[in-house]
């Protein structure tokens, strides 16, 4: 479980570009959980699925309005909330291809992951 500690060691990570690229270079939660240790943070394969989870609830569906706080967020500029939102989405697809590598060691069908995939983009 990430304690708060641990999530205030990670928040600038994945606030960090060079980061993001190494992490996405990573294709399992081993690997991944090597490119934080590396960077002084120690995760596990659990910790990377509430990571991804916290990334996921913070992405605002199409939907959905911003708070005026989202909106004094992006007033400061739009190269550092493109790199924000890069980073996250480089996170979130690391996220997926984990998973869906999984699934495909277990020996689940292409049709299952996809609708698996859609799923979790869905929300």
């Amino acid at each position: 479980m990430l304690t708060k500690e641990k999530a205030l060691q990670i928040k600038p990570l994945l606030e960090n570009e060079e980061f993001c690229k190494e992490l996405m270079n990573e294709a399992t939660d081993e690997a991944q959980c090597k490119v934080f240790l590396k960077h002084g943070v120690s995760v596990d394969a659990e910790d990377l699925k509430e990571i991804a989870n916290a990334i996921d609830s913070s992405v605002p569906e199409e939907d959905d309005e911003l708070s005026e706080n989202d909106l004094e967020n992006v007033a400061g500029g739009f190269a550092g909330t493109l790199i924000v939102v890069a980073g996250i989405a480089i996170v979130v697809g690391l996220i997926l291809l984990a998973y869906v590598l999984s699934e495909i060691k277990k020996g689940t069908s292409q049709a299952a992951i996809a609708k698996a995939v859609q799923k979790k983009m869905k929300r």
